[in-house]
């Protein structure tokens, strides 16, 4: 548990996450999105972002979603008392759309290192299922943590041919390919033209209109 907490801060997808959380919350007073305090997790599986948001902006409540039950039991059962009562645990089919029931209170839906190794088929079936929930409610956003491969030449050869090996192991080892910005991009306009896709030098964000 130890060195798993150390991994945890030592993340930087959970920097990212956290560094957005923070901007959203200084711009929250006299906004269009205060009152939105739940933030859901798709395909949480362990959870492990949901706790660590938790316990640093304690105004926020969360709903980790998964197919498996079990892994939702799981997570549930390693939950600190400090946030337990701030997170729920909802089994959920990946491609089944997302409820428009608390469409007013979701402030962001999170999606970390779930596309990567999925067909490009597959990431625009699932980005669609936020589609009906995010019309509803505009000001809700999709934040997503995802790899992105450098697009060629725009490294020095030998740090691009690192990055070109790695494309390769994941081809080889996952049968998926790491997409550039471009191609990201690209699967974000096929799901829906409406999605507005932030740039690489911050988490994606992406919210219909």
């Amino acid at each position: 548990m130890a060195m798993q907490g150390v991994t945890q801060s030592l993340d930087p997808g959970n920097a990212l996450f956290q560094d957005w959380f923070e901007m959203n919350q200084k711009k929250d007073e006299g906004t269009e999105i205060q009152g939105r305090t739940l933030i859901v997790d798709v395909c949480g599986r362990n959870s492990q972002i949901s706790p660590l948001l938790a316990e640093q902006f304690p105004a926020l409540t969360f709903e980790v979603q998964d197919v498996s039950q079990t892994v939702l039991d799981q997570a549930q059962q390693a939950l600190s008392p400090a946030v337990n009562g701030r997170i729920r645990f909802k089994q959920r089919g990946m491609f089944e759309p997302q409820s428009i029931e608390d469409a007013d209170r979701v402030l962001a839906y999170v999606m970390r290192n779930l596309l990567w190794n999925r067909s490009d088929e597959d990431c625009i079936k699932l980005l669609r299922t936020f589609v009906p929930v995010m019309e509803k409610s505009p000001q809700t956003v999709l934040l997503v943590n995802e790899m992105i491969s450098p697009a060629r030449g725009s490294f020095d050869p030998l740090i691009e041919a690192a990055y070109r090996r790695r494309d390769v192991t994941v081809m080889t080892m996952h049968n998926a390919k790491q997409r550039t910005e471009e191609e990201w991009r690209e699967l974000f306009k096929e799901a829906s033209p409406h999605f507005k896709v932030g740039g690489n030098s911050s988490p994606f964000l992406s919210t219909p209109c």
